[in-house]
């Protein structure tokens, strides 16, 4: 029993270390894929105005922006507000950044030369229509080398989700190691339990064994015959 309650003792205070050293080794991972480019949007929500007379209308806002350890060039990014047009827009670029926009009625695309890390790009737009108007318009992006961007608020929730599905997984290894290990202990004191248990009769055996061949060794050759 005494031995049962160390082995427990054991695997439970091995717990936190398999826990960290999961954590941190993702950590590591995730700071390794991130040396690449990254390409988030963010488009926050709006609240469209509803015309008593003509059209009704809303004013949009978008920004991308390079979340990564490395830059990317040729980024196309496009904004749609479908059914609706497009009337006023502005965008707001860094000077030394070269960059060309086009308007497609309720398309608003901008291609950038290049997004260095931490450097974001925004566009705010008028669209009207006569339907009902969205909260948020329709945004995509992508650089070379099939980066593509992903919501910011996507992004955040994915990483949360990778960080919770290793420390789950981590307690699911800790906790088969435990119950496999106990089982393993448990057949090993059997075994350790049954050779103890069998020996003294082995060395009994071996006693009368050797205390025969003492005697006949013994004994005269006449008695022998």
């Amino acid at each position: 029993m005494k031995r049962k309650r160390i082995d427990w003792i054991q695997l439970i205070a091995a717990a936190p270390i398999t826990l960290v050293v999961i954590v941190v080794g993702g950590m590591i991972l995730y700071y390794i894929q991130s040396e690449k480019p990254k390409l988030v949007f963010e488009r926050p929500e709006t609240l469209p105005f509803t015309a008593t007379t003509g059209r009704n209308f809303a004013i949009y806002n978008v920004s991308f922006a390079n979340s990564g350890r490395a830059a990317t060039t040729d980024v196309v990014g496009i904004m749609q507000v479908p059914g609706a047009l497009i009337e006023q827009f502005g965008i707001d670029v860094h000077p030394a950044l070269g960059w060309t926009h086009n308007v497609l009625s309720d398309t608003l695309k901008i291609q950038l030369t290049e997004i260095a890390p931490g450097e974001t790009v925004r566009a705010s737009f008028l669209a009207t229509s006569s339907n009902t108007l969205p909260n948020t318009p329709e945004v995509s992006a992508r650089g070379p080398e099939g980066v593509i961007a992903e919501e910011r608020s996507t992004v955040k929730s994915v990483q949360f989700g990778s960080l919770a599905t290793m420390i789950w997984a981590g307690v699911g290894i800790w906790t088969v190691g435990a119950i496999v290990g106990v089982g393993a202990s448990k057949r090993v004191k059997k075994r350790v339990n049954k050779l103890i248990g069998t020996q003294p009769e082995l060395d009994h055996d071996l006693r009368q064994s050797v205390s025969s061949d003492a005697h006949k060794q013994s004994a005269p050759s006449g008695d022998r015959s």
